[in-house]
Parts: C-alpha cells; structure tokens; sequence
C-alpha cells in the first residue's frame, strides 16, 4: 500500500477527500501529534 499526503487543518475537508471516517481521522491526527511531540523533546534534549 502506497503513502498519500494530504496537507489540511480542516477536519472536514480531510474527510472529503478519503474515505475515512472522523474517528480515523482523530486517531490519525492524535498520533501525528504524538510523532510531534516527540520529536520536539529529542531536539530539545539535543540541543543542550
């Protein structure tokens, strides 16, 4: 299965375009965040 990117802040517009419903879309988005803010920790431990 291939990767798709769909660059949106808008919730609604992302379940336009896939068929995917709120509920993957919230997991999807929680664990976006979750990579996020991961990784700001890692850079902000490297950088001291």
């Amino acid at each position: 299965m291939g990767k798709v990117i769909i660059e949106t802040e808008d919730k609604g517009e992302l379940r336009l375009k896939t068929s995917l419903t709120l509920k993957q879309i919230e997991k999807i988005i929680k664990e976006l965040e979750k990579k996020e803010k991961a990784k700001k920790l890692v850079e902000s431990h490297l950088e001291q």
